[in-house]
């Protein structure tokens, strides 16, 4: 892929991921092309994650976003949302700037949003000051939960049940993938939500979360609230999140599932941070009891983007439920941790 716009066919399933379709050079070479095409001037840019399922390169201002074909829908969706939380939050959040093909390969380009990555300043932080910026993304989160539904929007339920079911199939792989994931673990898994949800049939779990595991509040959910993703402003003496970004999967749903995250990919086995994390989120969260904390144990099993062996790691290498979830989910006032 030059400078110029040349034929280029996307990968079929099972050919590749996207970032591994073209060289670096290549990719820029189409940010420069894109550029030209809208007027955007010469940009210089750099490829912002190594991993995720976009490819993603950001200059001084702008970021340029492109995704195989098969997932077109994603950049509409996000479209759509960018478009609804547009000055709707106390943070920034991308404003889109121009959208289109390139060779067939569907592009966004967006504003860039200033600041570091929540997990990048976590890694630096001591506990006390992680408790503090624990509580600000609660706040952060309760704000984007309270905002207006928009007009339309995905129905909830058949995402959950789709969600839950490949959940487990992933759970099952990743025994002879994963060296962390054990047959016992899955199963103890498998009973754990079967029990505390009540589940009785096959499909149980499923139907379960479906209907919120009982929570019928429906909320603007971002669902994918990673360490990249919530951006903080470092320049003064209080850190504060300032940016939301990569709102693609964002949809309507019930508000706990936007915690599991957050635990598994930012707060991990920080004692205290859960309860940080919820007293700003506020709520029944604020004062959570142990049928809510197996909610978000349960949430944290039947998330869309779930992975047991990430989960494990994320508990210090947590060998059976009881011990993860002793870590990455403790009652509250618990003094969890390794």
């Amino acid at each position: 892929m030059a400078t110029g716009e040349t034929d280029w066919a996307p990968p079929g399933p099972g050919q590749g991921e996207l970032r591994e379709r073209a060289s670096e050079d290549e990719w820029r070479g189409a940010v420069l092309a894109i550029a030209a095409r809208h007027g955007l001037g010469d940009q210089r840019t750099a490829r912002l994650f190594d991993s995720g399922s976009d490819v993603v390169f950001g200059g001084a201002d702008l970021v340029f976003k492109f995704t195989d074909p098969r997932w077109s829908e994603q950049m509409a969706s996000e479209r759509r949302w960018l478009e609804h939380l547009d000055g709707a939050l106390s943070v920034a959040t991308p404003q889109l700037v121009a959208e289109g093909e390139i060779c067939g390969w569907p592009y966004t380009v967006m504003t860039r949003v200033a600041g570091t990555p929540l997990g990048t300043v976590w890694a630096t932080l001591d506990h006390a000051a992680r408790l503090v910026l624990a509580q600000d993304v609660g706040e952060l989160v309760a704000e984007l939960h309270v905002l207006p539904l928009p007009d339309v929007f995905e129905p909830w339920e058949p995402f959950a049940h789709t969600a839950v079911a490949a959940a487990r199939t992933r759970r099952a792989q990743l025994i002879a993938s994963d060296p962390d994931v054990t047959r016992a673990l899955v199963d103890e898994v498998e009973s754990f939500l079967a029990e505390s949800l009540g589940a009785e049939t096959s499909d149980g779990v499923e139907r379960a979360a479906a209907a919120g595991f009982g929570d019928a509040r429906r909320v603007v959910l971002h669902t994918e609230l990673l360490d990249q993703h919530v951006l903080v402003d470092t320049s003064g003496a209080r850190l504060r999140p300032c940016g939301l970004i990569d709102l693609a999967d964002a949809r309507v749903g019930p508000p706990e599932y936007d915690v599991p995250a957050l635990v598994e990919f930012v707060l991990k086995d920080e004692p205290g941070a859960l309860d940080a994390l919820c007293d700003g989120l506020g709520g029944e969260l604020a004062e959570r009891d142990e049928a809510a904390t197996d909610r978000l144990l349960a949430w944290s099993m039947c998330h869309r983007f779930a992975h047991l062996g990430r989960m494990v790691r994320a508990a210090g290498g947590a060998r059976d439920l009881a011990t993860l979830r002793a870590r990455l989910f403790p009652p509250r006032g618990a003094s969890a941790g390794r």
